[in-house]
């Protein structure tokens, strides 16, 4: 792989990667890691679509938001972490839509204080939660600052560093809260794309890039990550950045 964003990416040596640049019609998402955590592809959930990421040969999937997901191997996990980064790339394909809707998950985390939610509210709206987990001090959020646009590519972060849970958009601050503990199991296994208990807060739109690491990055790493996404980003070729906003 040659891509800088991927290879930035697996210097922080993630738990699990998934690139979901899988071929046309196959229904299995392949761990980038090394780690062997290769997803089950369910429902309205298609590869092959165009990169979210400037000058890269990566390509993204579609949601259809209504059925699509990918159900994650039981040993990918974060069970018992006090260092966590969810980081992923998105594109909604309208701004209106009825659900929070779930990039990542493994449980209710609001209603039970088990595991962990990623999710972009309902219609994209702001002051809503973008993040809850659940660890062995209870369950808290942090919410969205600003509007999340449909249409455009955007990096979504959630960081956790035993003390402190934060959100970030394209690498830009949102929110943070304080908070302590070590990550409660979920309820069931990591699903992206879907809302895992009641089967529903589908993906409206399409993803790309998403990992799983075992360490809470910093503003100034995230930055680097989207810069690179935002970049024509091909190794050893230096090409002009497009300038995001």
């Amino acid at each position: 792989m040659s891509d800088a964003f991927v290879q930035a990416v697996l210097a922080y040596s993630p738990k699990g990667f998934y690139l979901l640049n899988d071929a046309v019609g196959i229904l299995i998402a392949k761990d980038s890691s090394g780690n062997g955590y290769d997803g089950a592809v369910n429902g309205g959930f298609a590869f092959g679509q165009p990169s979210l990421l400037k000058g890269s040969g990566l390509h993204s999937a579609l949601d259809d938001g209504s059925s699509g997901y990918i159900t994650l191997p039981a040993a990918m996990k974060p069970d018992g972490w006090s260092l966590f980064t969810v980081l992923a790339w998105f594109q909604l394909t309208s701004q209106s839509f009825g659900a929070n809707a779930r990039i990542a998950s493994n449980g209710h985390t609001d209603s039970d204080s088990k595991g962990f939610q990623c999710m972009i509210p309902s219609n994209g709206a702001s002051g809503q939660d973008g993040f809850t987990l659940g660890t062995t001090a209870g369950q808290d959020g942090v919410k969205f600052a600003q509007t999340v646009i449909a249409g455009t590519p955007h990096m979504y972060a959630a960081t956790y560093d035993g003390s402190i849970i934060k959100l970030f958009l394209d690498a830009s601050f949102q929110n943070s809260h304080a908070h302590t503990g070590t990550i409660i199991a979920g309820d069931t296994v990591i699903n992206i794309g879907r809302g895992v208990p009641y089967n529903g807060d589908f993906f409206p739109g399409a993803l790309g890039p998403m990992a799983f690491i075992n360490a809470a990055l910093n503003q100034a790493q995230l930055s680097t990550l989207n810069q690179l996404g935002l970049a024509s980003n091909i190794c050893g070729v230096r090409r002009r950045r497009w300038r995001h906003g």
